[in-house]
């Protein structure tokens, strides 16, 4: 007999422990300049040489700072106790000493006393977060070992490295105009229909990144889009009021109430866009006035016909008594 009954799918149980802990073991961090001139850098650095670890605690809670034992004598020396006749004890001593300042900066972002207690010999363990120290035109490796809650402290004060530029992509188009339709109009449009621009115009357009920042833009000929302003973002200051909460308008603005008494009568935006491509964020940050973007001419390329950042469609552009409009080709999946 066929075993027609369903089986649903149960996804992996994973704590929010272990999710915490991938964070605090796979995220690069920041380089971080130290007060003490020291320079902390999240990397591994092979080490077969002698470690020496720091024994104590962050408030209640066991720490363990594992260092090379050139590092302790390069810190000792800083701090006047470079004699190569005095004790590892001592040494260890001075080597606190000389990044004092760092220590007392930790206890005020966690909240917590920092105290060492011990110094011995040993090897960091395999759940040790380790890291690079610069100092002198060299570098040393570290590493720390505490339970999880310290180590989840430890890493939200060492603010996480930035994405690289050439890694993070963002998508951007030409916004050629736009025009506000009832929504019944809107989903009664056919094959052949065209919608006329009540804002903007072909030949001057908006760069839109992300449907959120936008540049100025105008078509010349033989060479593309060619960008007038920077790239800006928008604002809100707190406190700011936008015109219609003041109650004032710019002029010329139809400031008429607009009754809606059904959903056919809402009003809906329908955005023309064209040549939508993906920059890297390092090609974004690189445009500015003059720049020019490499895209087809507006005539020669479909229009997208968007609403809510969504295309529903797509059109050609078309002259009508001199007033640009778009000619529609496809509209909901019909063409």
């Amino acid at each position: 007999m066929k075993d027609t009954c369903t089986r649903s799918y149960v996804p992996e149980a994973v704590s929010l422990k272990n999710g915490r802990q991938t964070i605090i073991s796979k995220i690069l961090r920041m380089s971080l300049p130290l007060a003490s001139g020291l320079i902390l850098h999240d990397r591994v650095l092979s080490w077969n040489g002698t470690w020496v670890c720091y024994e104590g605690h962050i408030g209640r809670k066991p720490l363990k700072v594992f260092v090379a034992e050139p590092l302790l004598v390069y810190l000792a020396g800083r701090a006047g106790g470079g004699d190569t006749q005095i004790s590892p004890e001592m040494q260890a001593i001075f080597s606190v000493l000389a990044v004092e300042a760092d220590i007392s900066r930790l206890e005020q972002k966690l909240g917590a006393e920092v105290r060492f207690i011990s110094m011995e010999h040993a090897l960091p363990s395999a759940d040790a977060r380790h890291g690079v120290i610069e100092a002198g035109g060299q570098s040393w490796p570290v590493a720390v070992q505490a339970p999880f809650s310290a180590m989840v402290a430890l890493m939200d004060i060492w603010p996480p490295a930035p994405l690289p530029a050439q890694a993070v992509f963002i998508r951007s188009a030409i916004r050629i105009g736009k025009t506000t339709l009832p929504f019944g109009i809107l989903s009664s449009l056919h094959l052949g229909d065209v919608v006329l621009f009540e804002d903007g115009c072909p030949e001057q357009a908006a760069l839109m990144v992300e449907n959120y920042a936008q540049a100025q833009v105008h078509w010349a000929e033989g060479k593309g889009w060619v960008l007038e302003t920077a790239i800006t973002y928008p604002e809100t200051q707190e406190g700011q009021v936008t015109d219609q909460e003041n109650g004032t308008y710019p002029a010329g603005v139809d400031t008429a109430p607009h009754e809606v008494t059904s959903e056919a009568a809402l009003p809906v935006t329908i955005s023309f866009e064209m040549g939508q491509q993906t920059l890297s964020l390092a090609e974004l940050r690189n445009l500015g006035p003059s720049s020019i973007l490499v895209l087809p001419s507006p005539v020669k390329t479909p229009i997208r016909l968007c609403v809510g950042g969504r295309q529903i469609g797509t059109g050609e552009l078309v002259d009508v008594d001199g007033a640009a409009g778009v000619r529609v080709v496809r509209i909901f999946g019909c063409e």
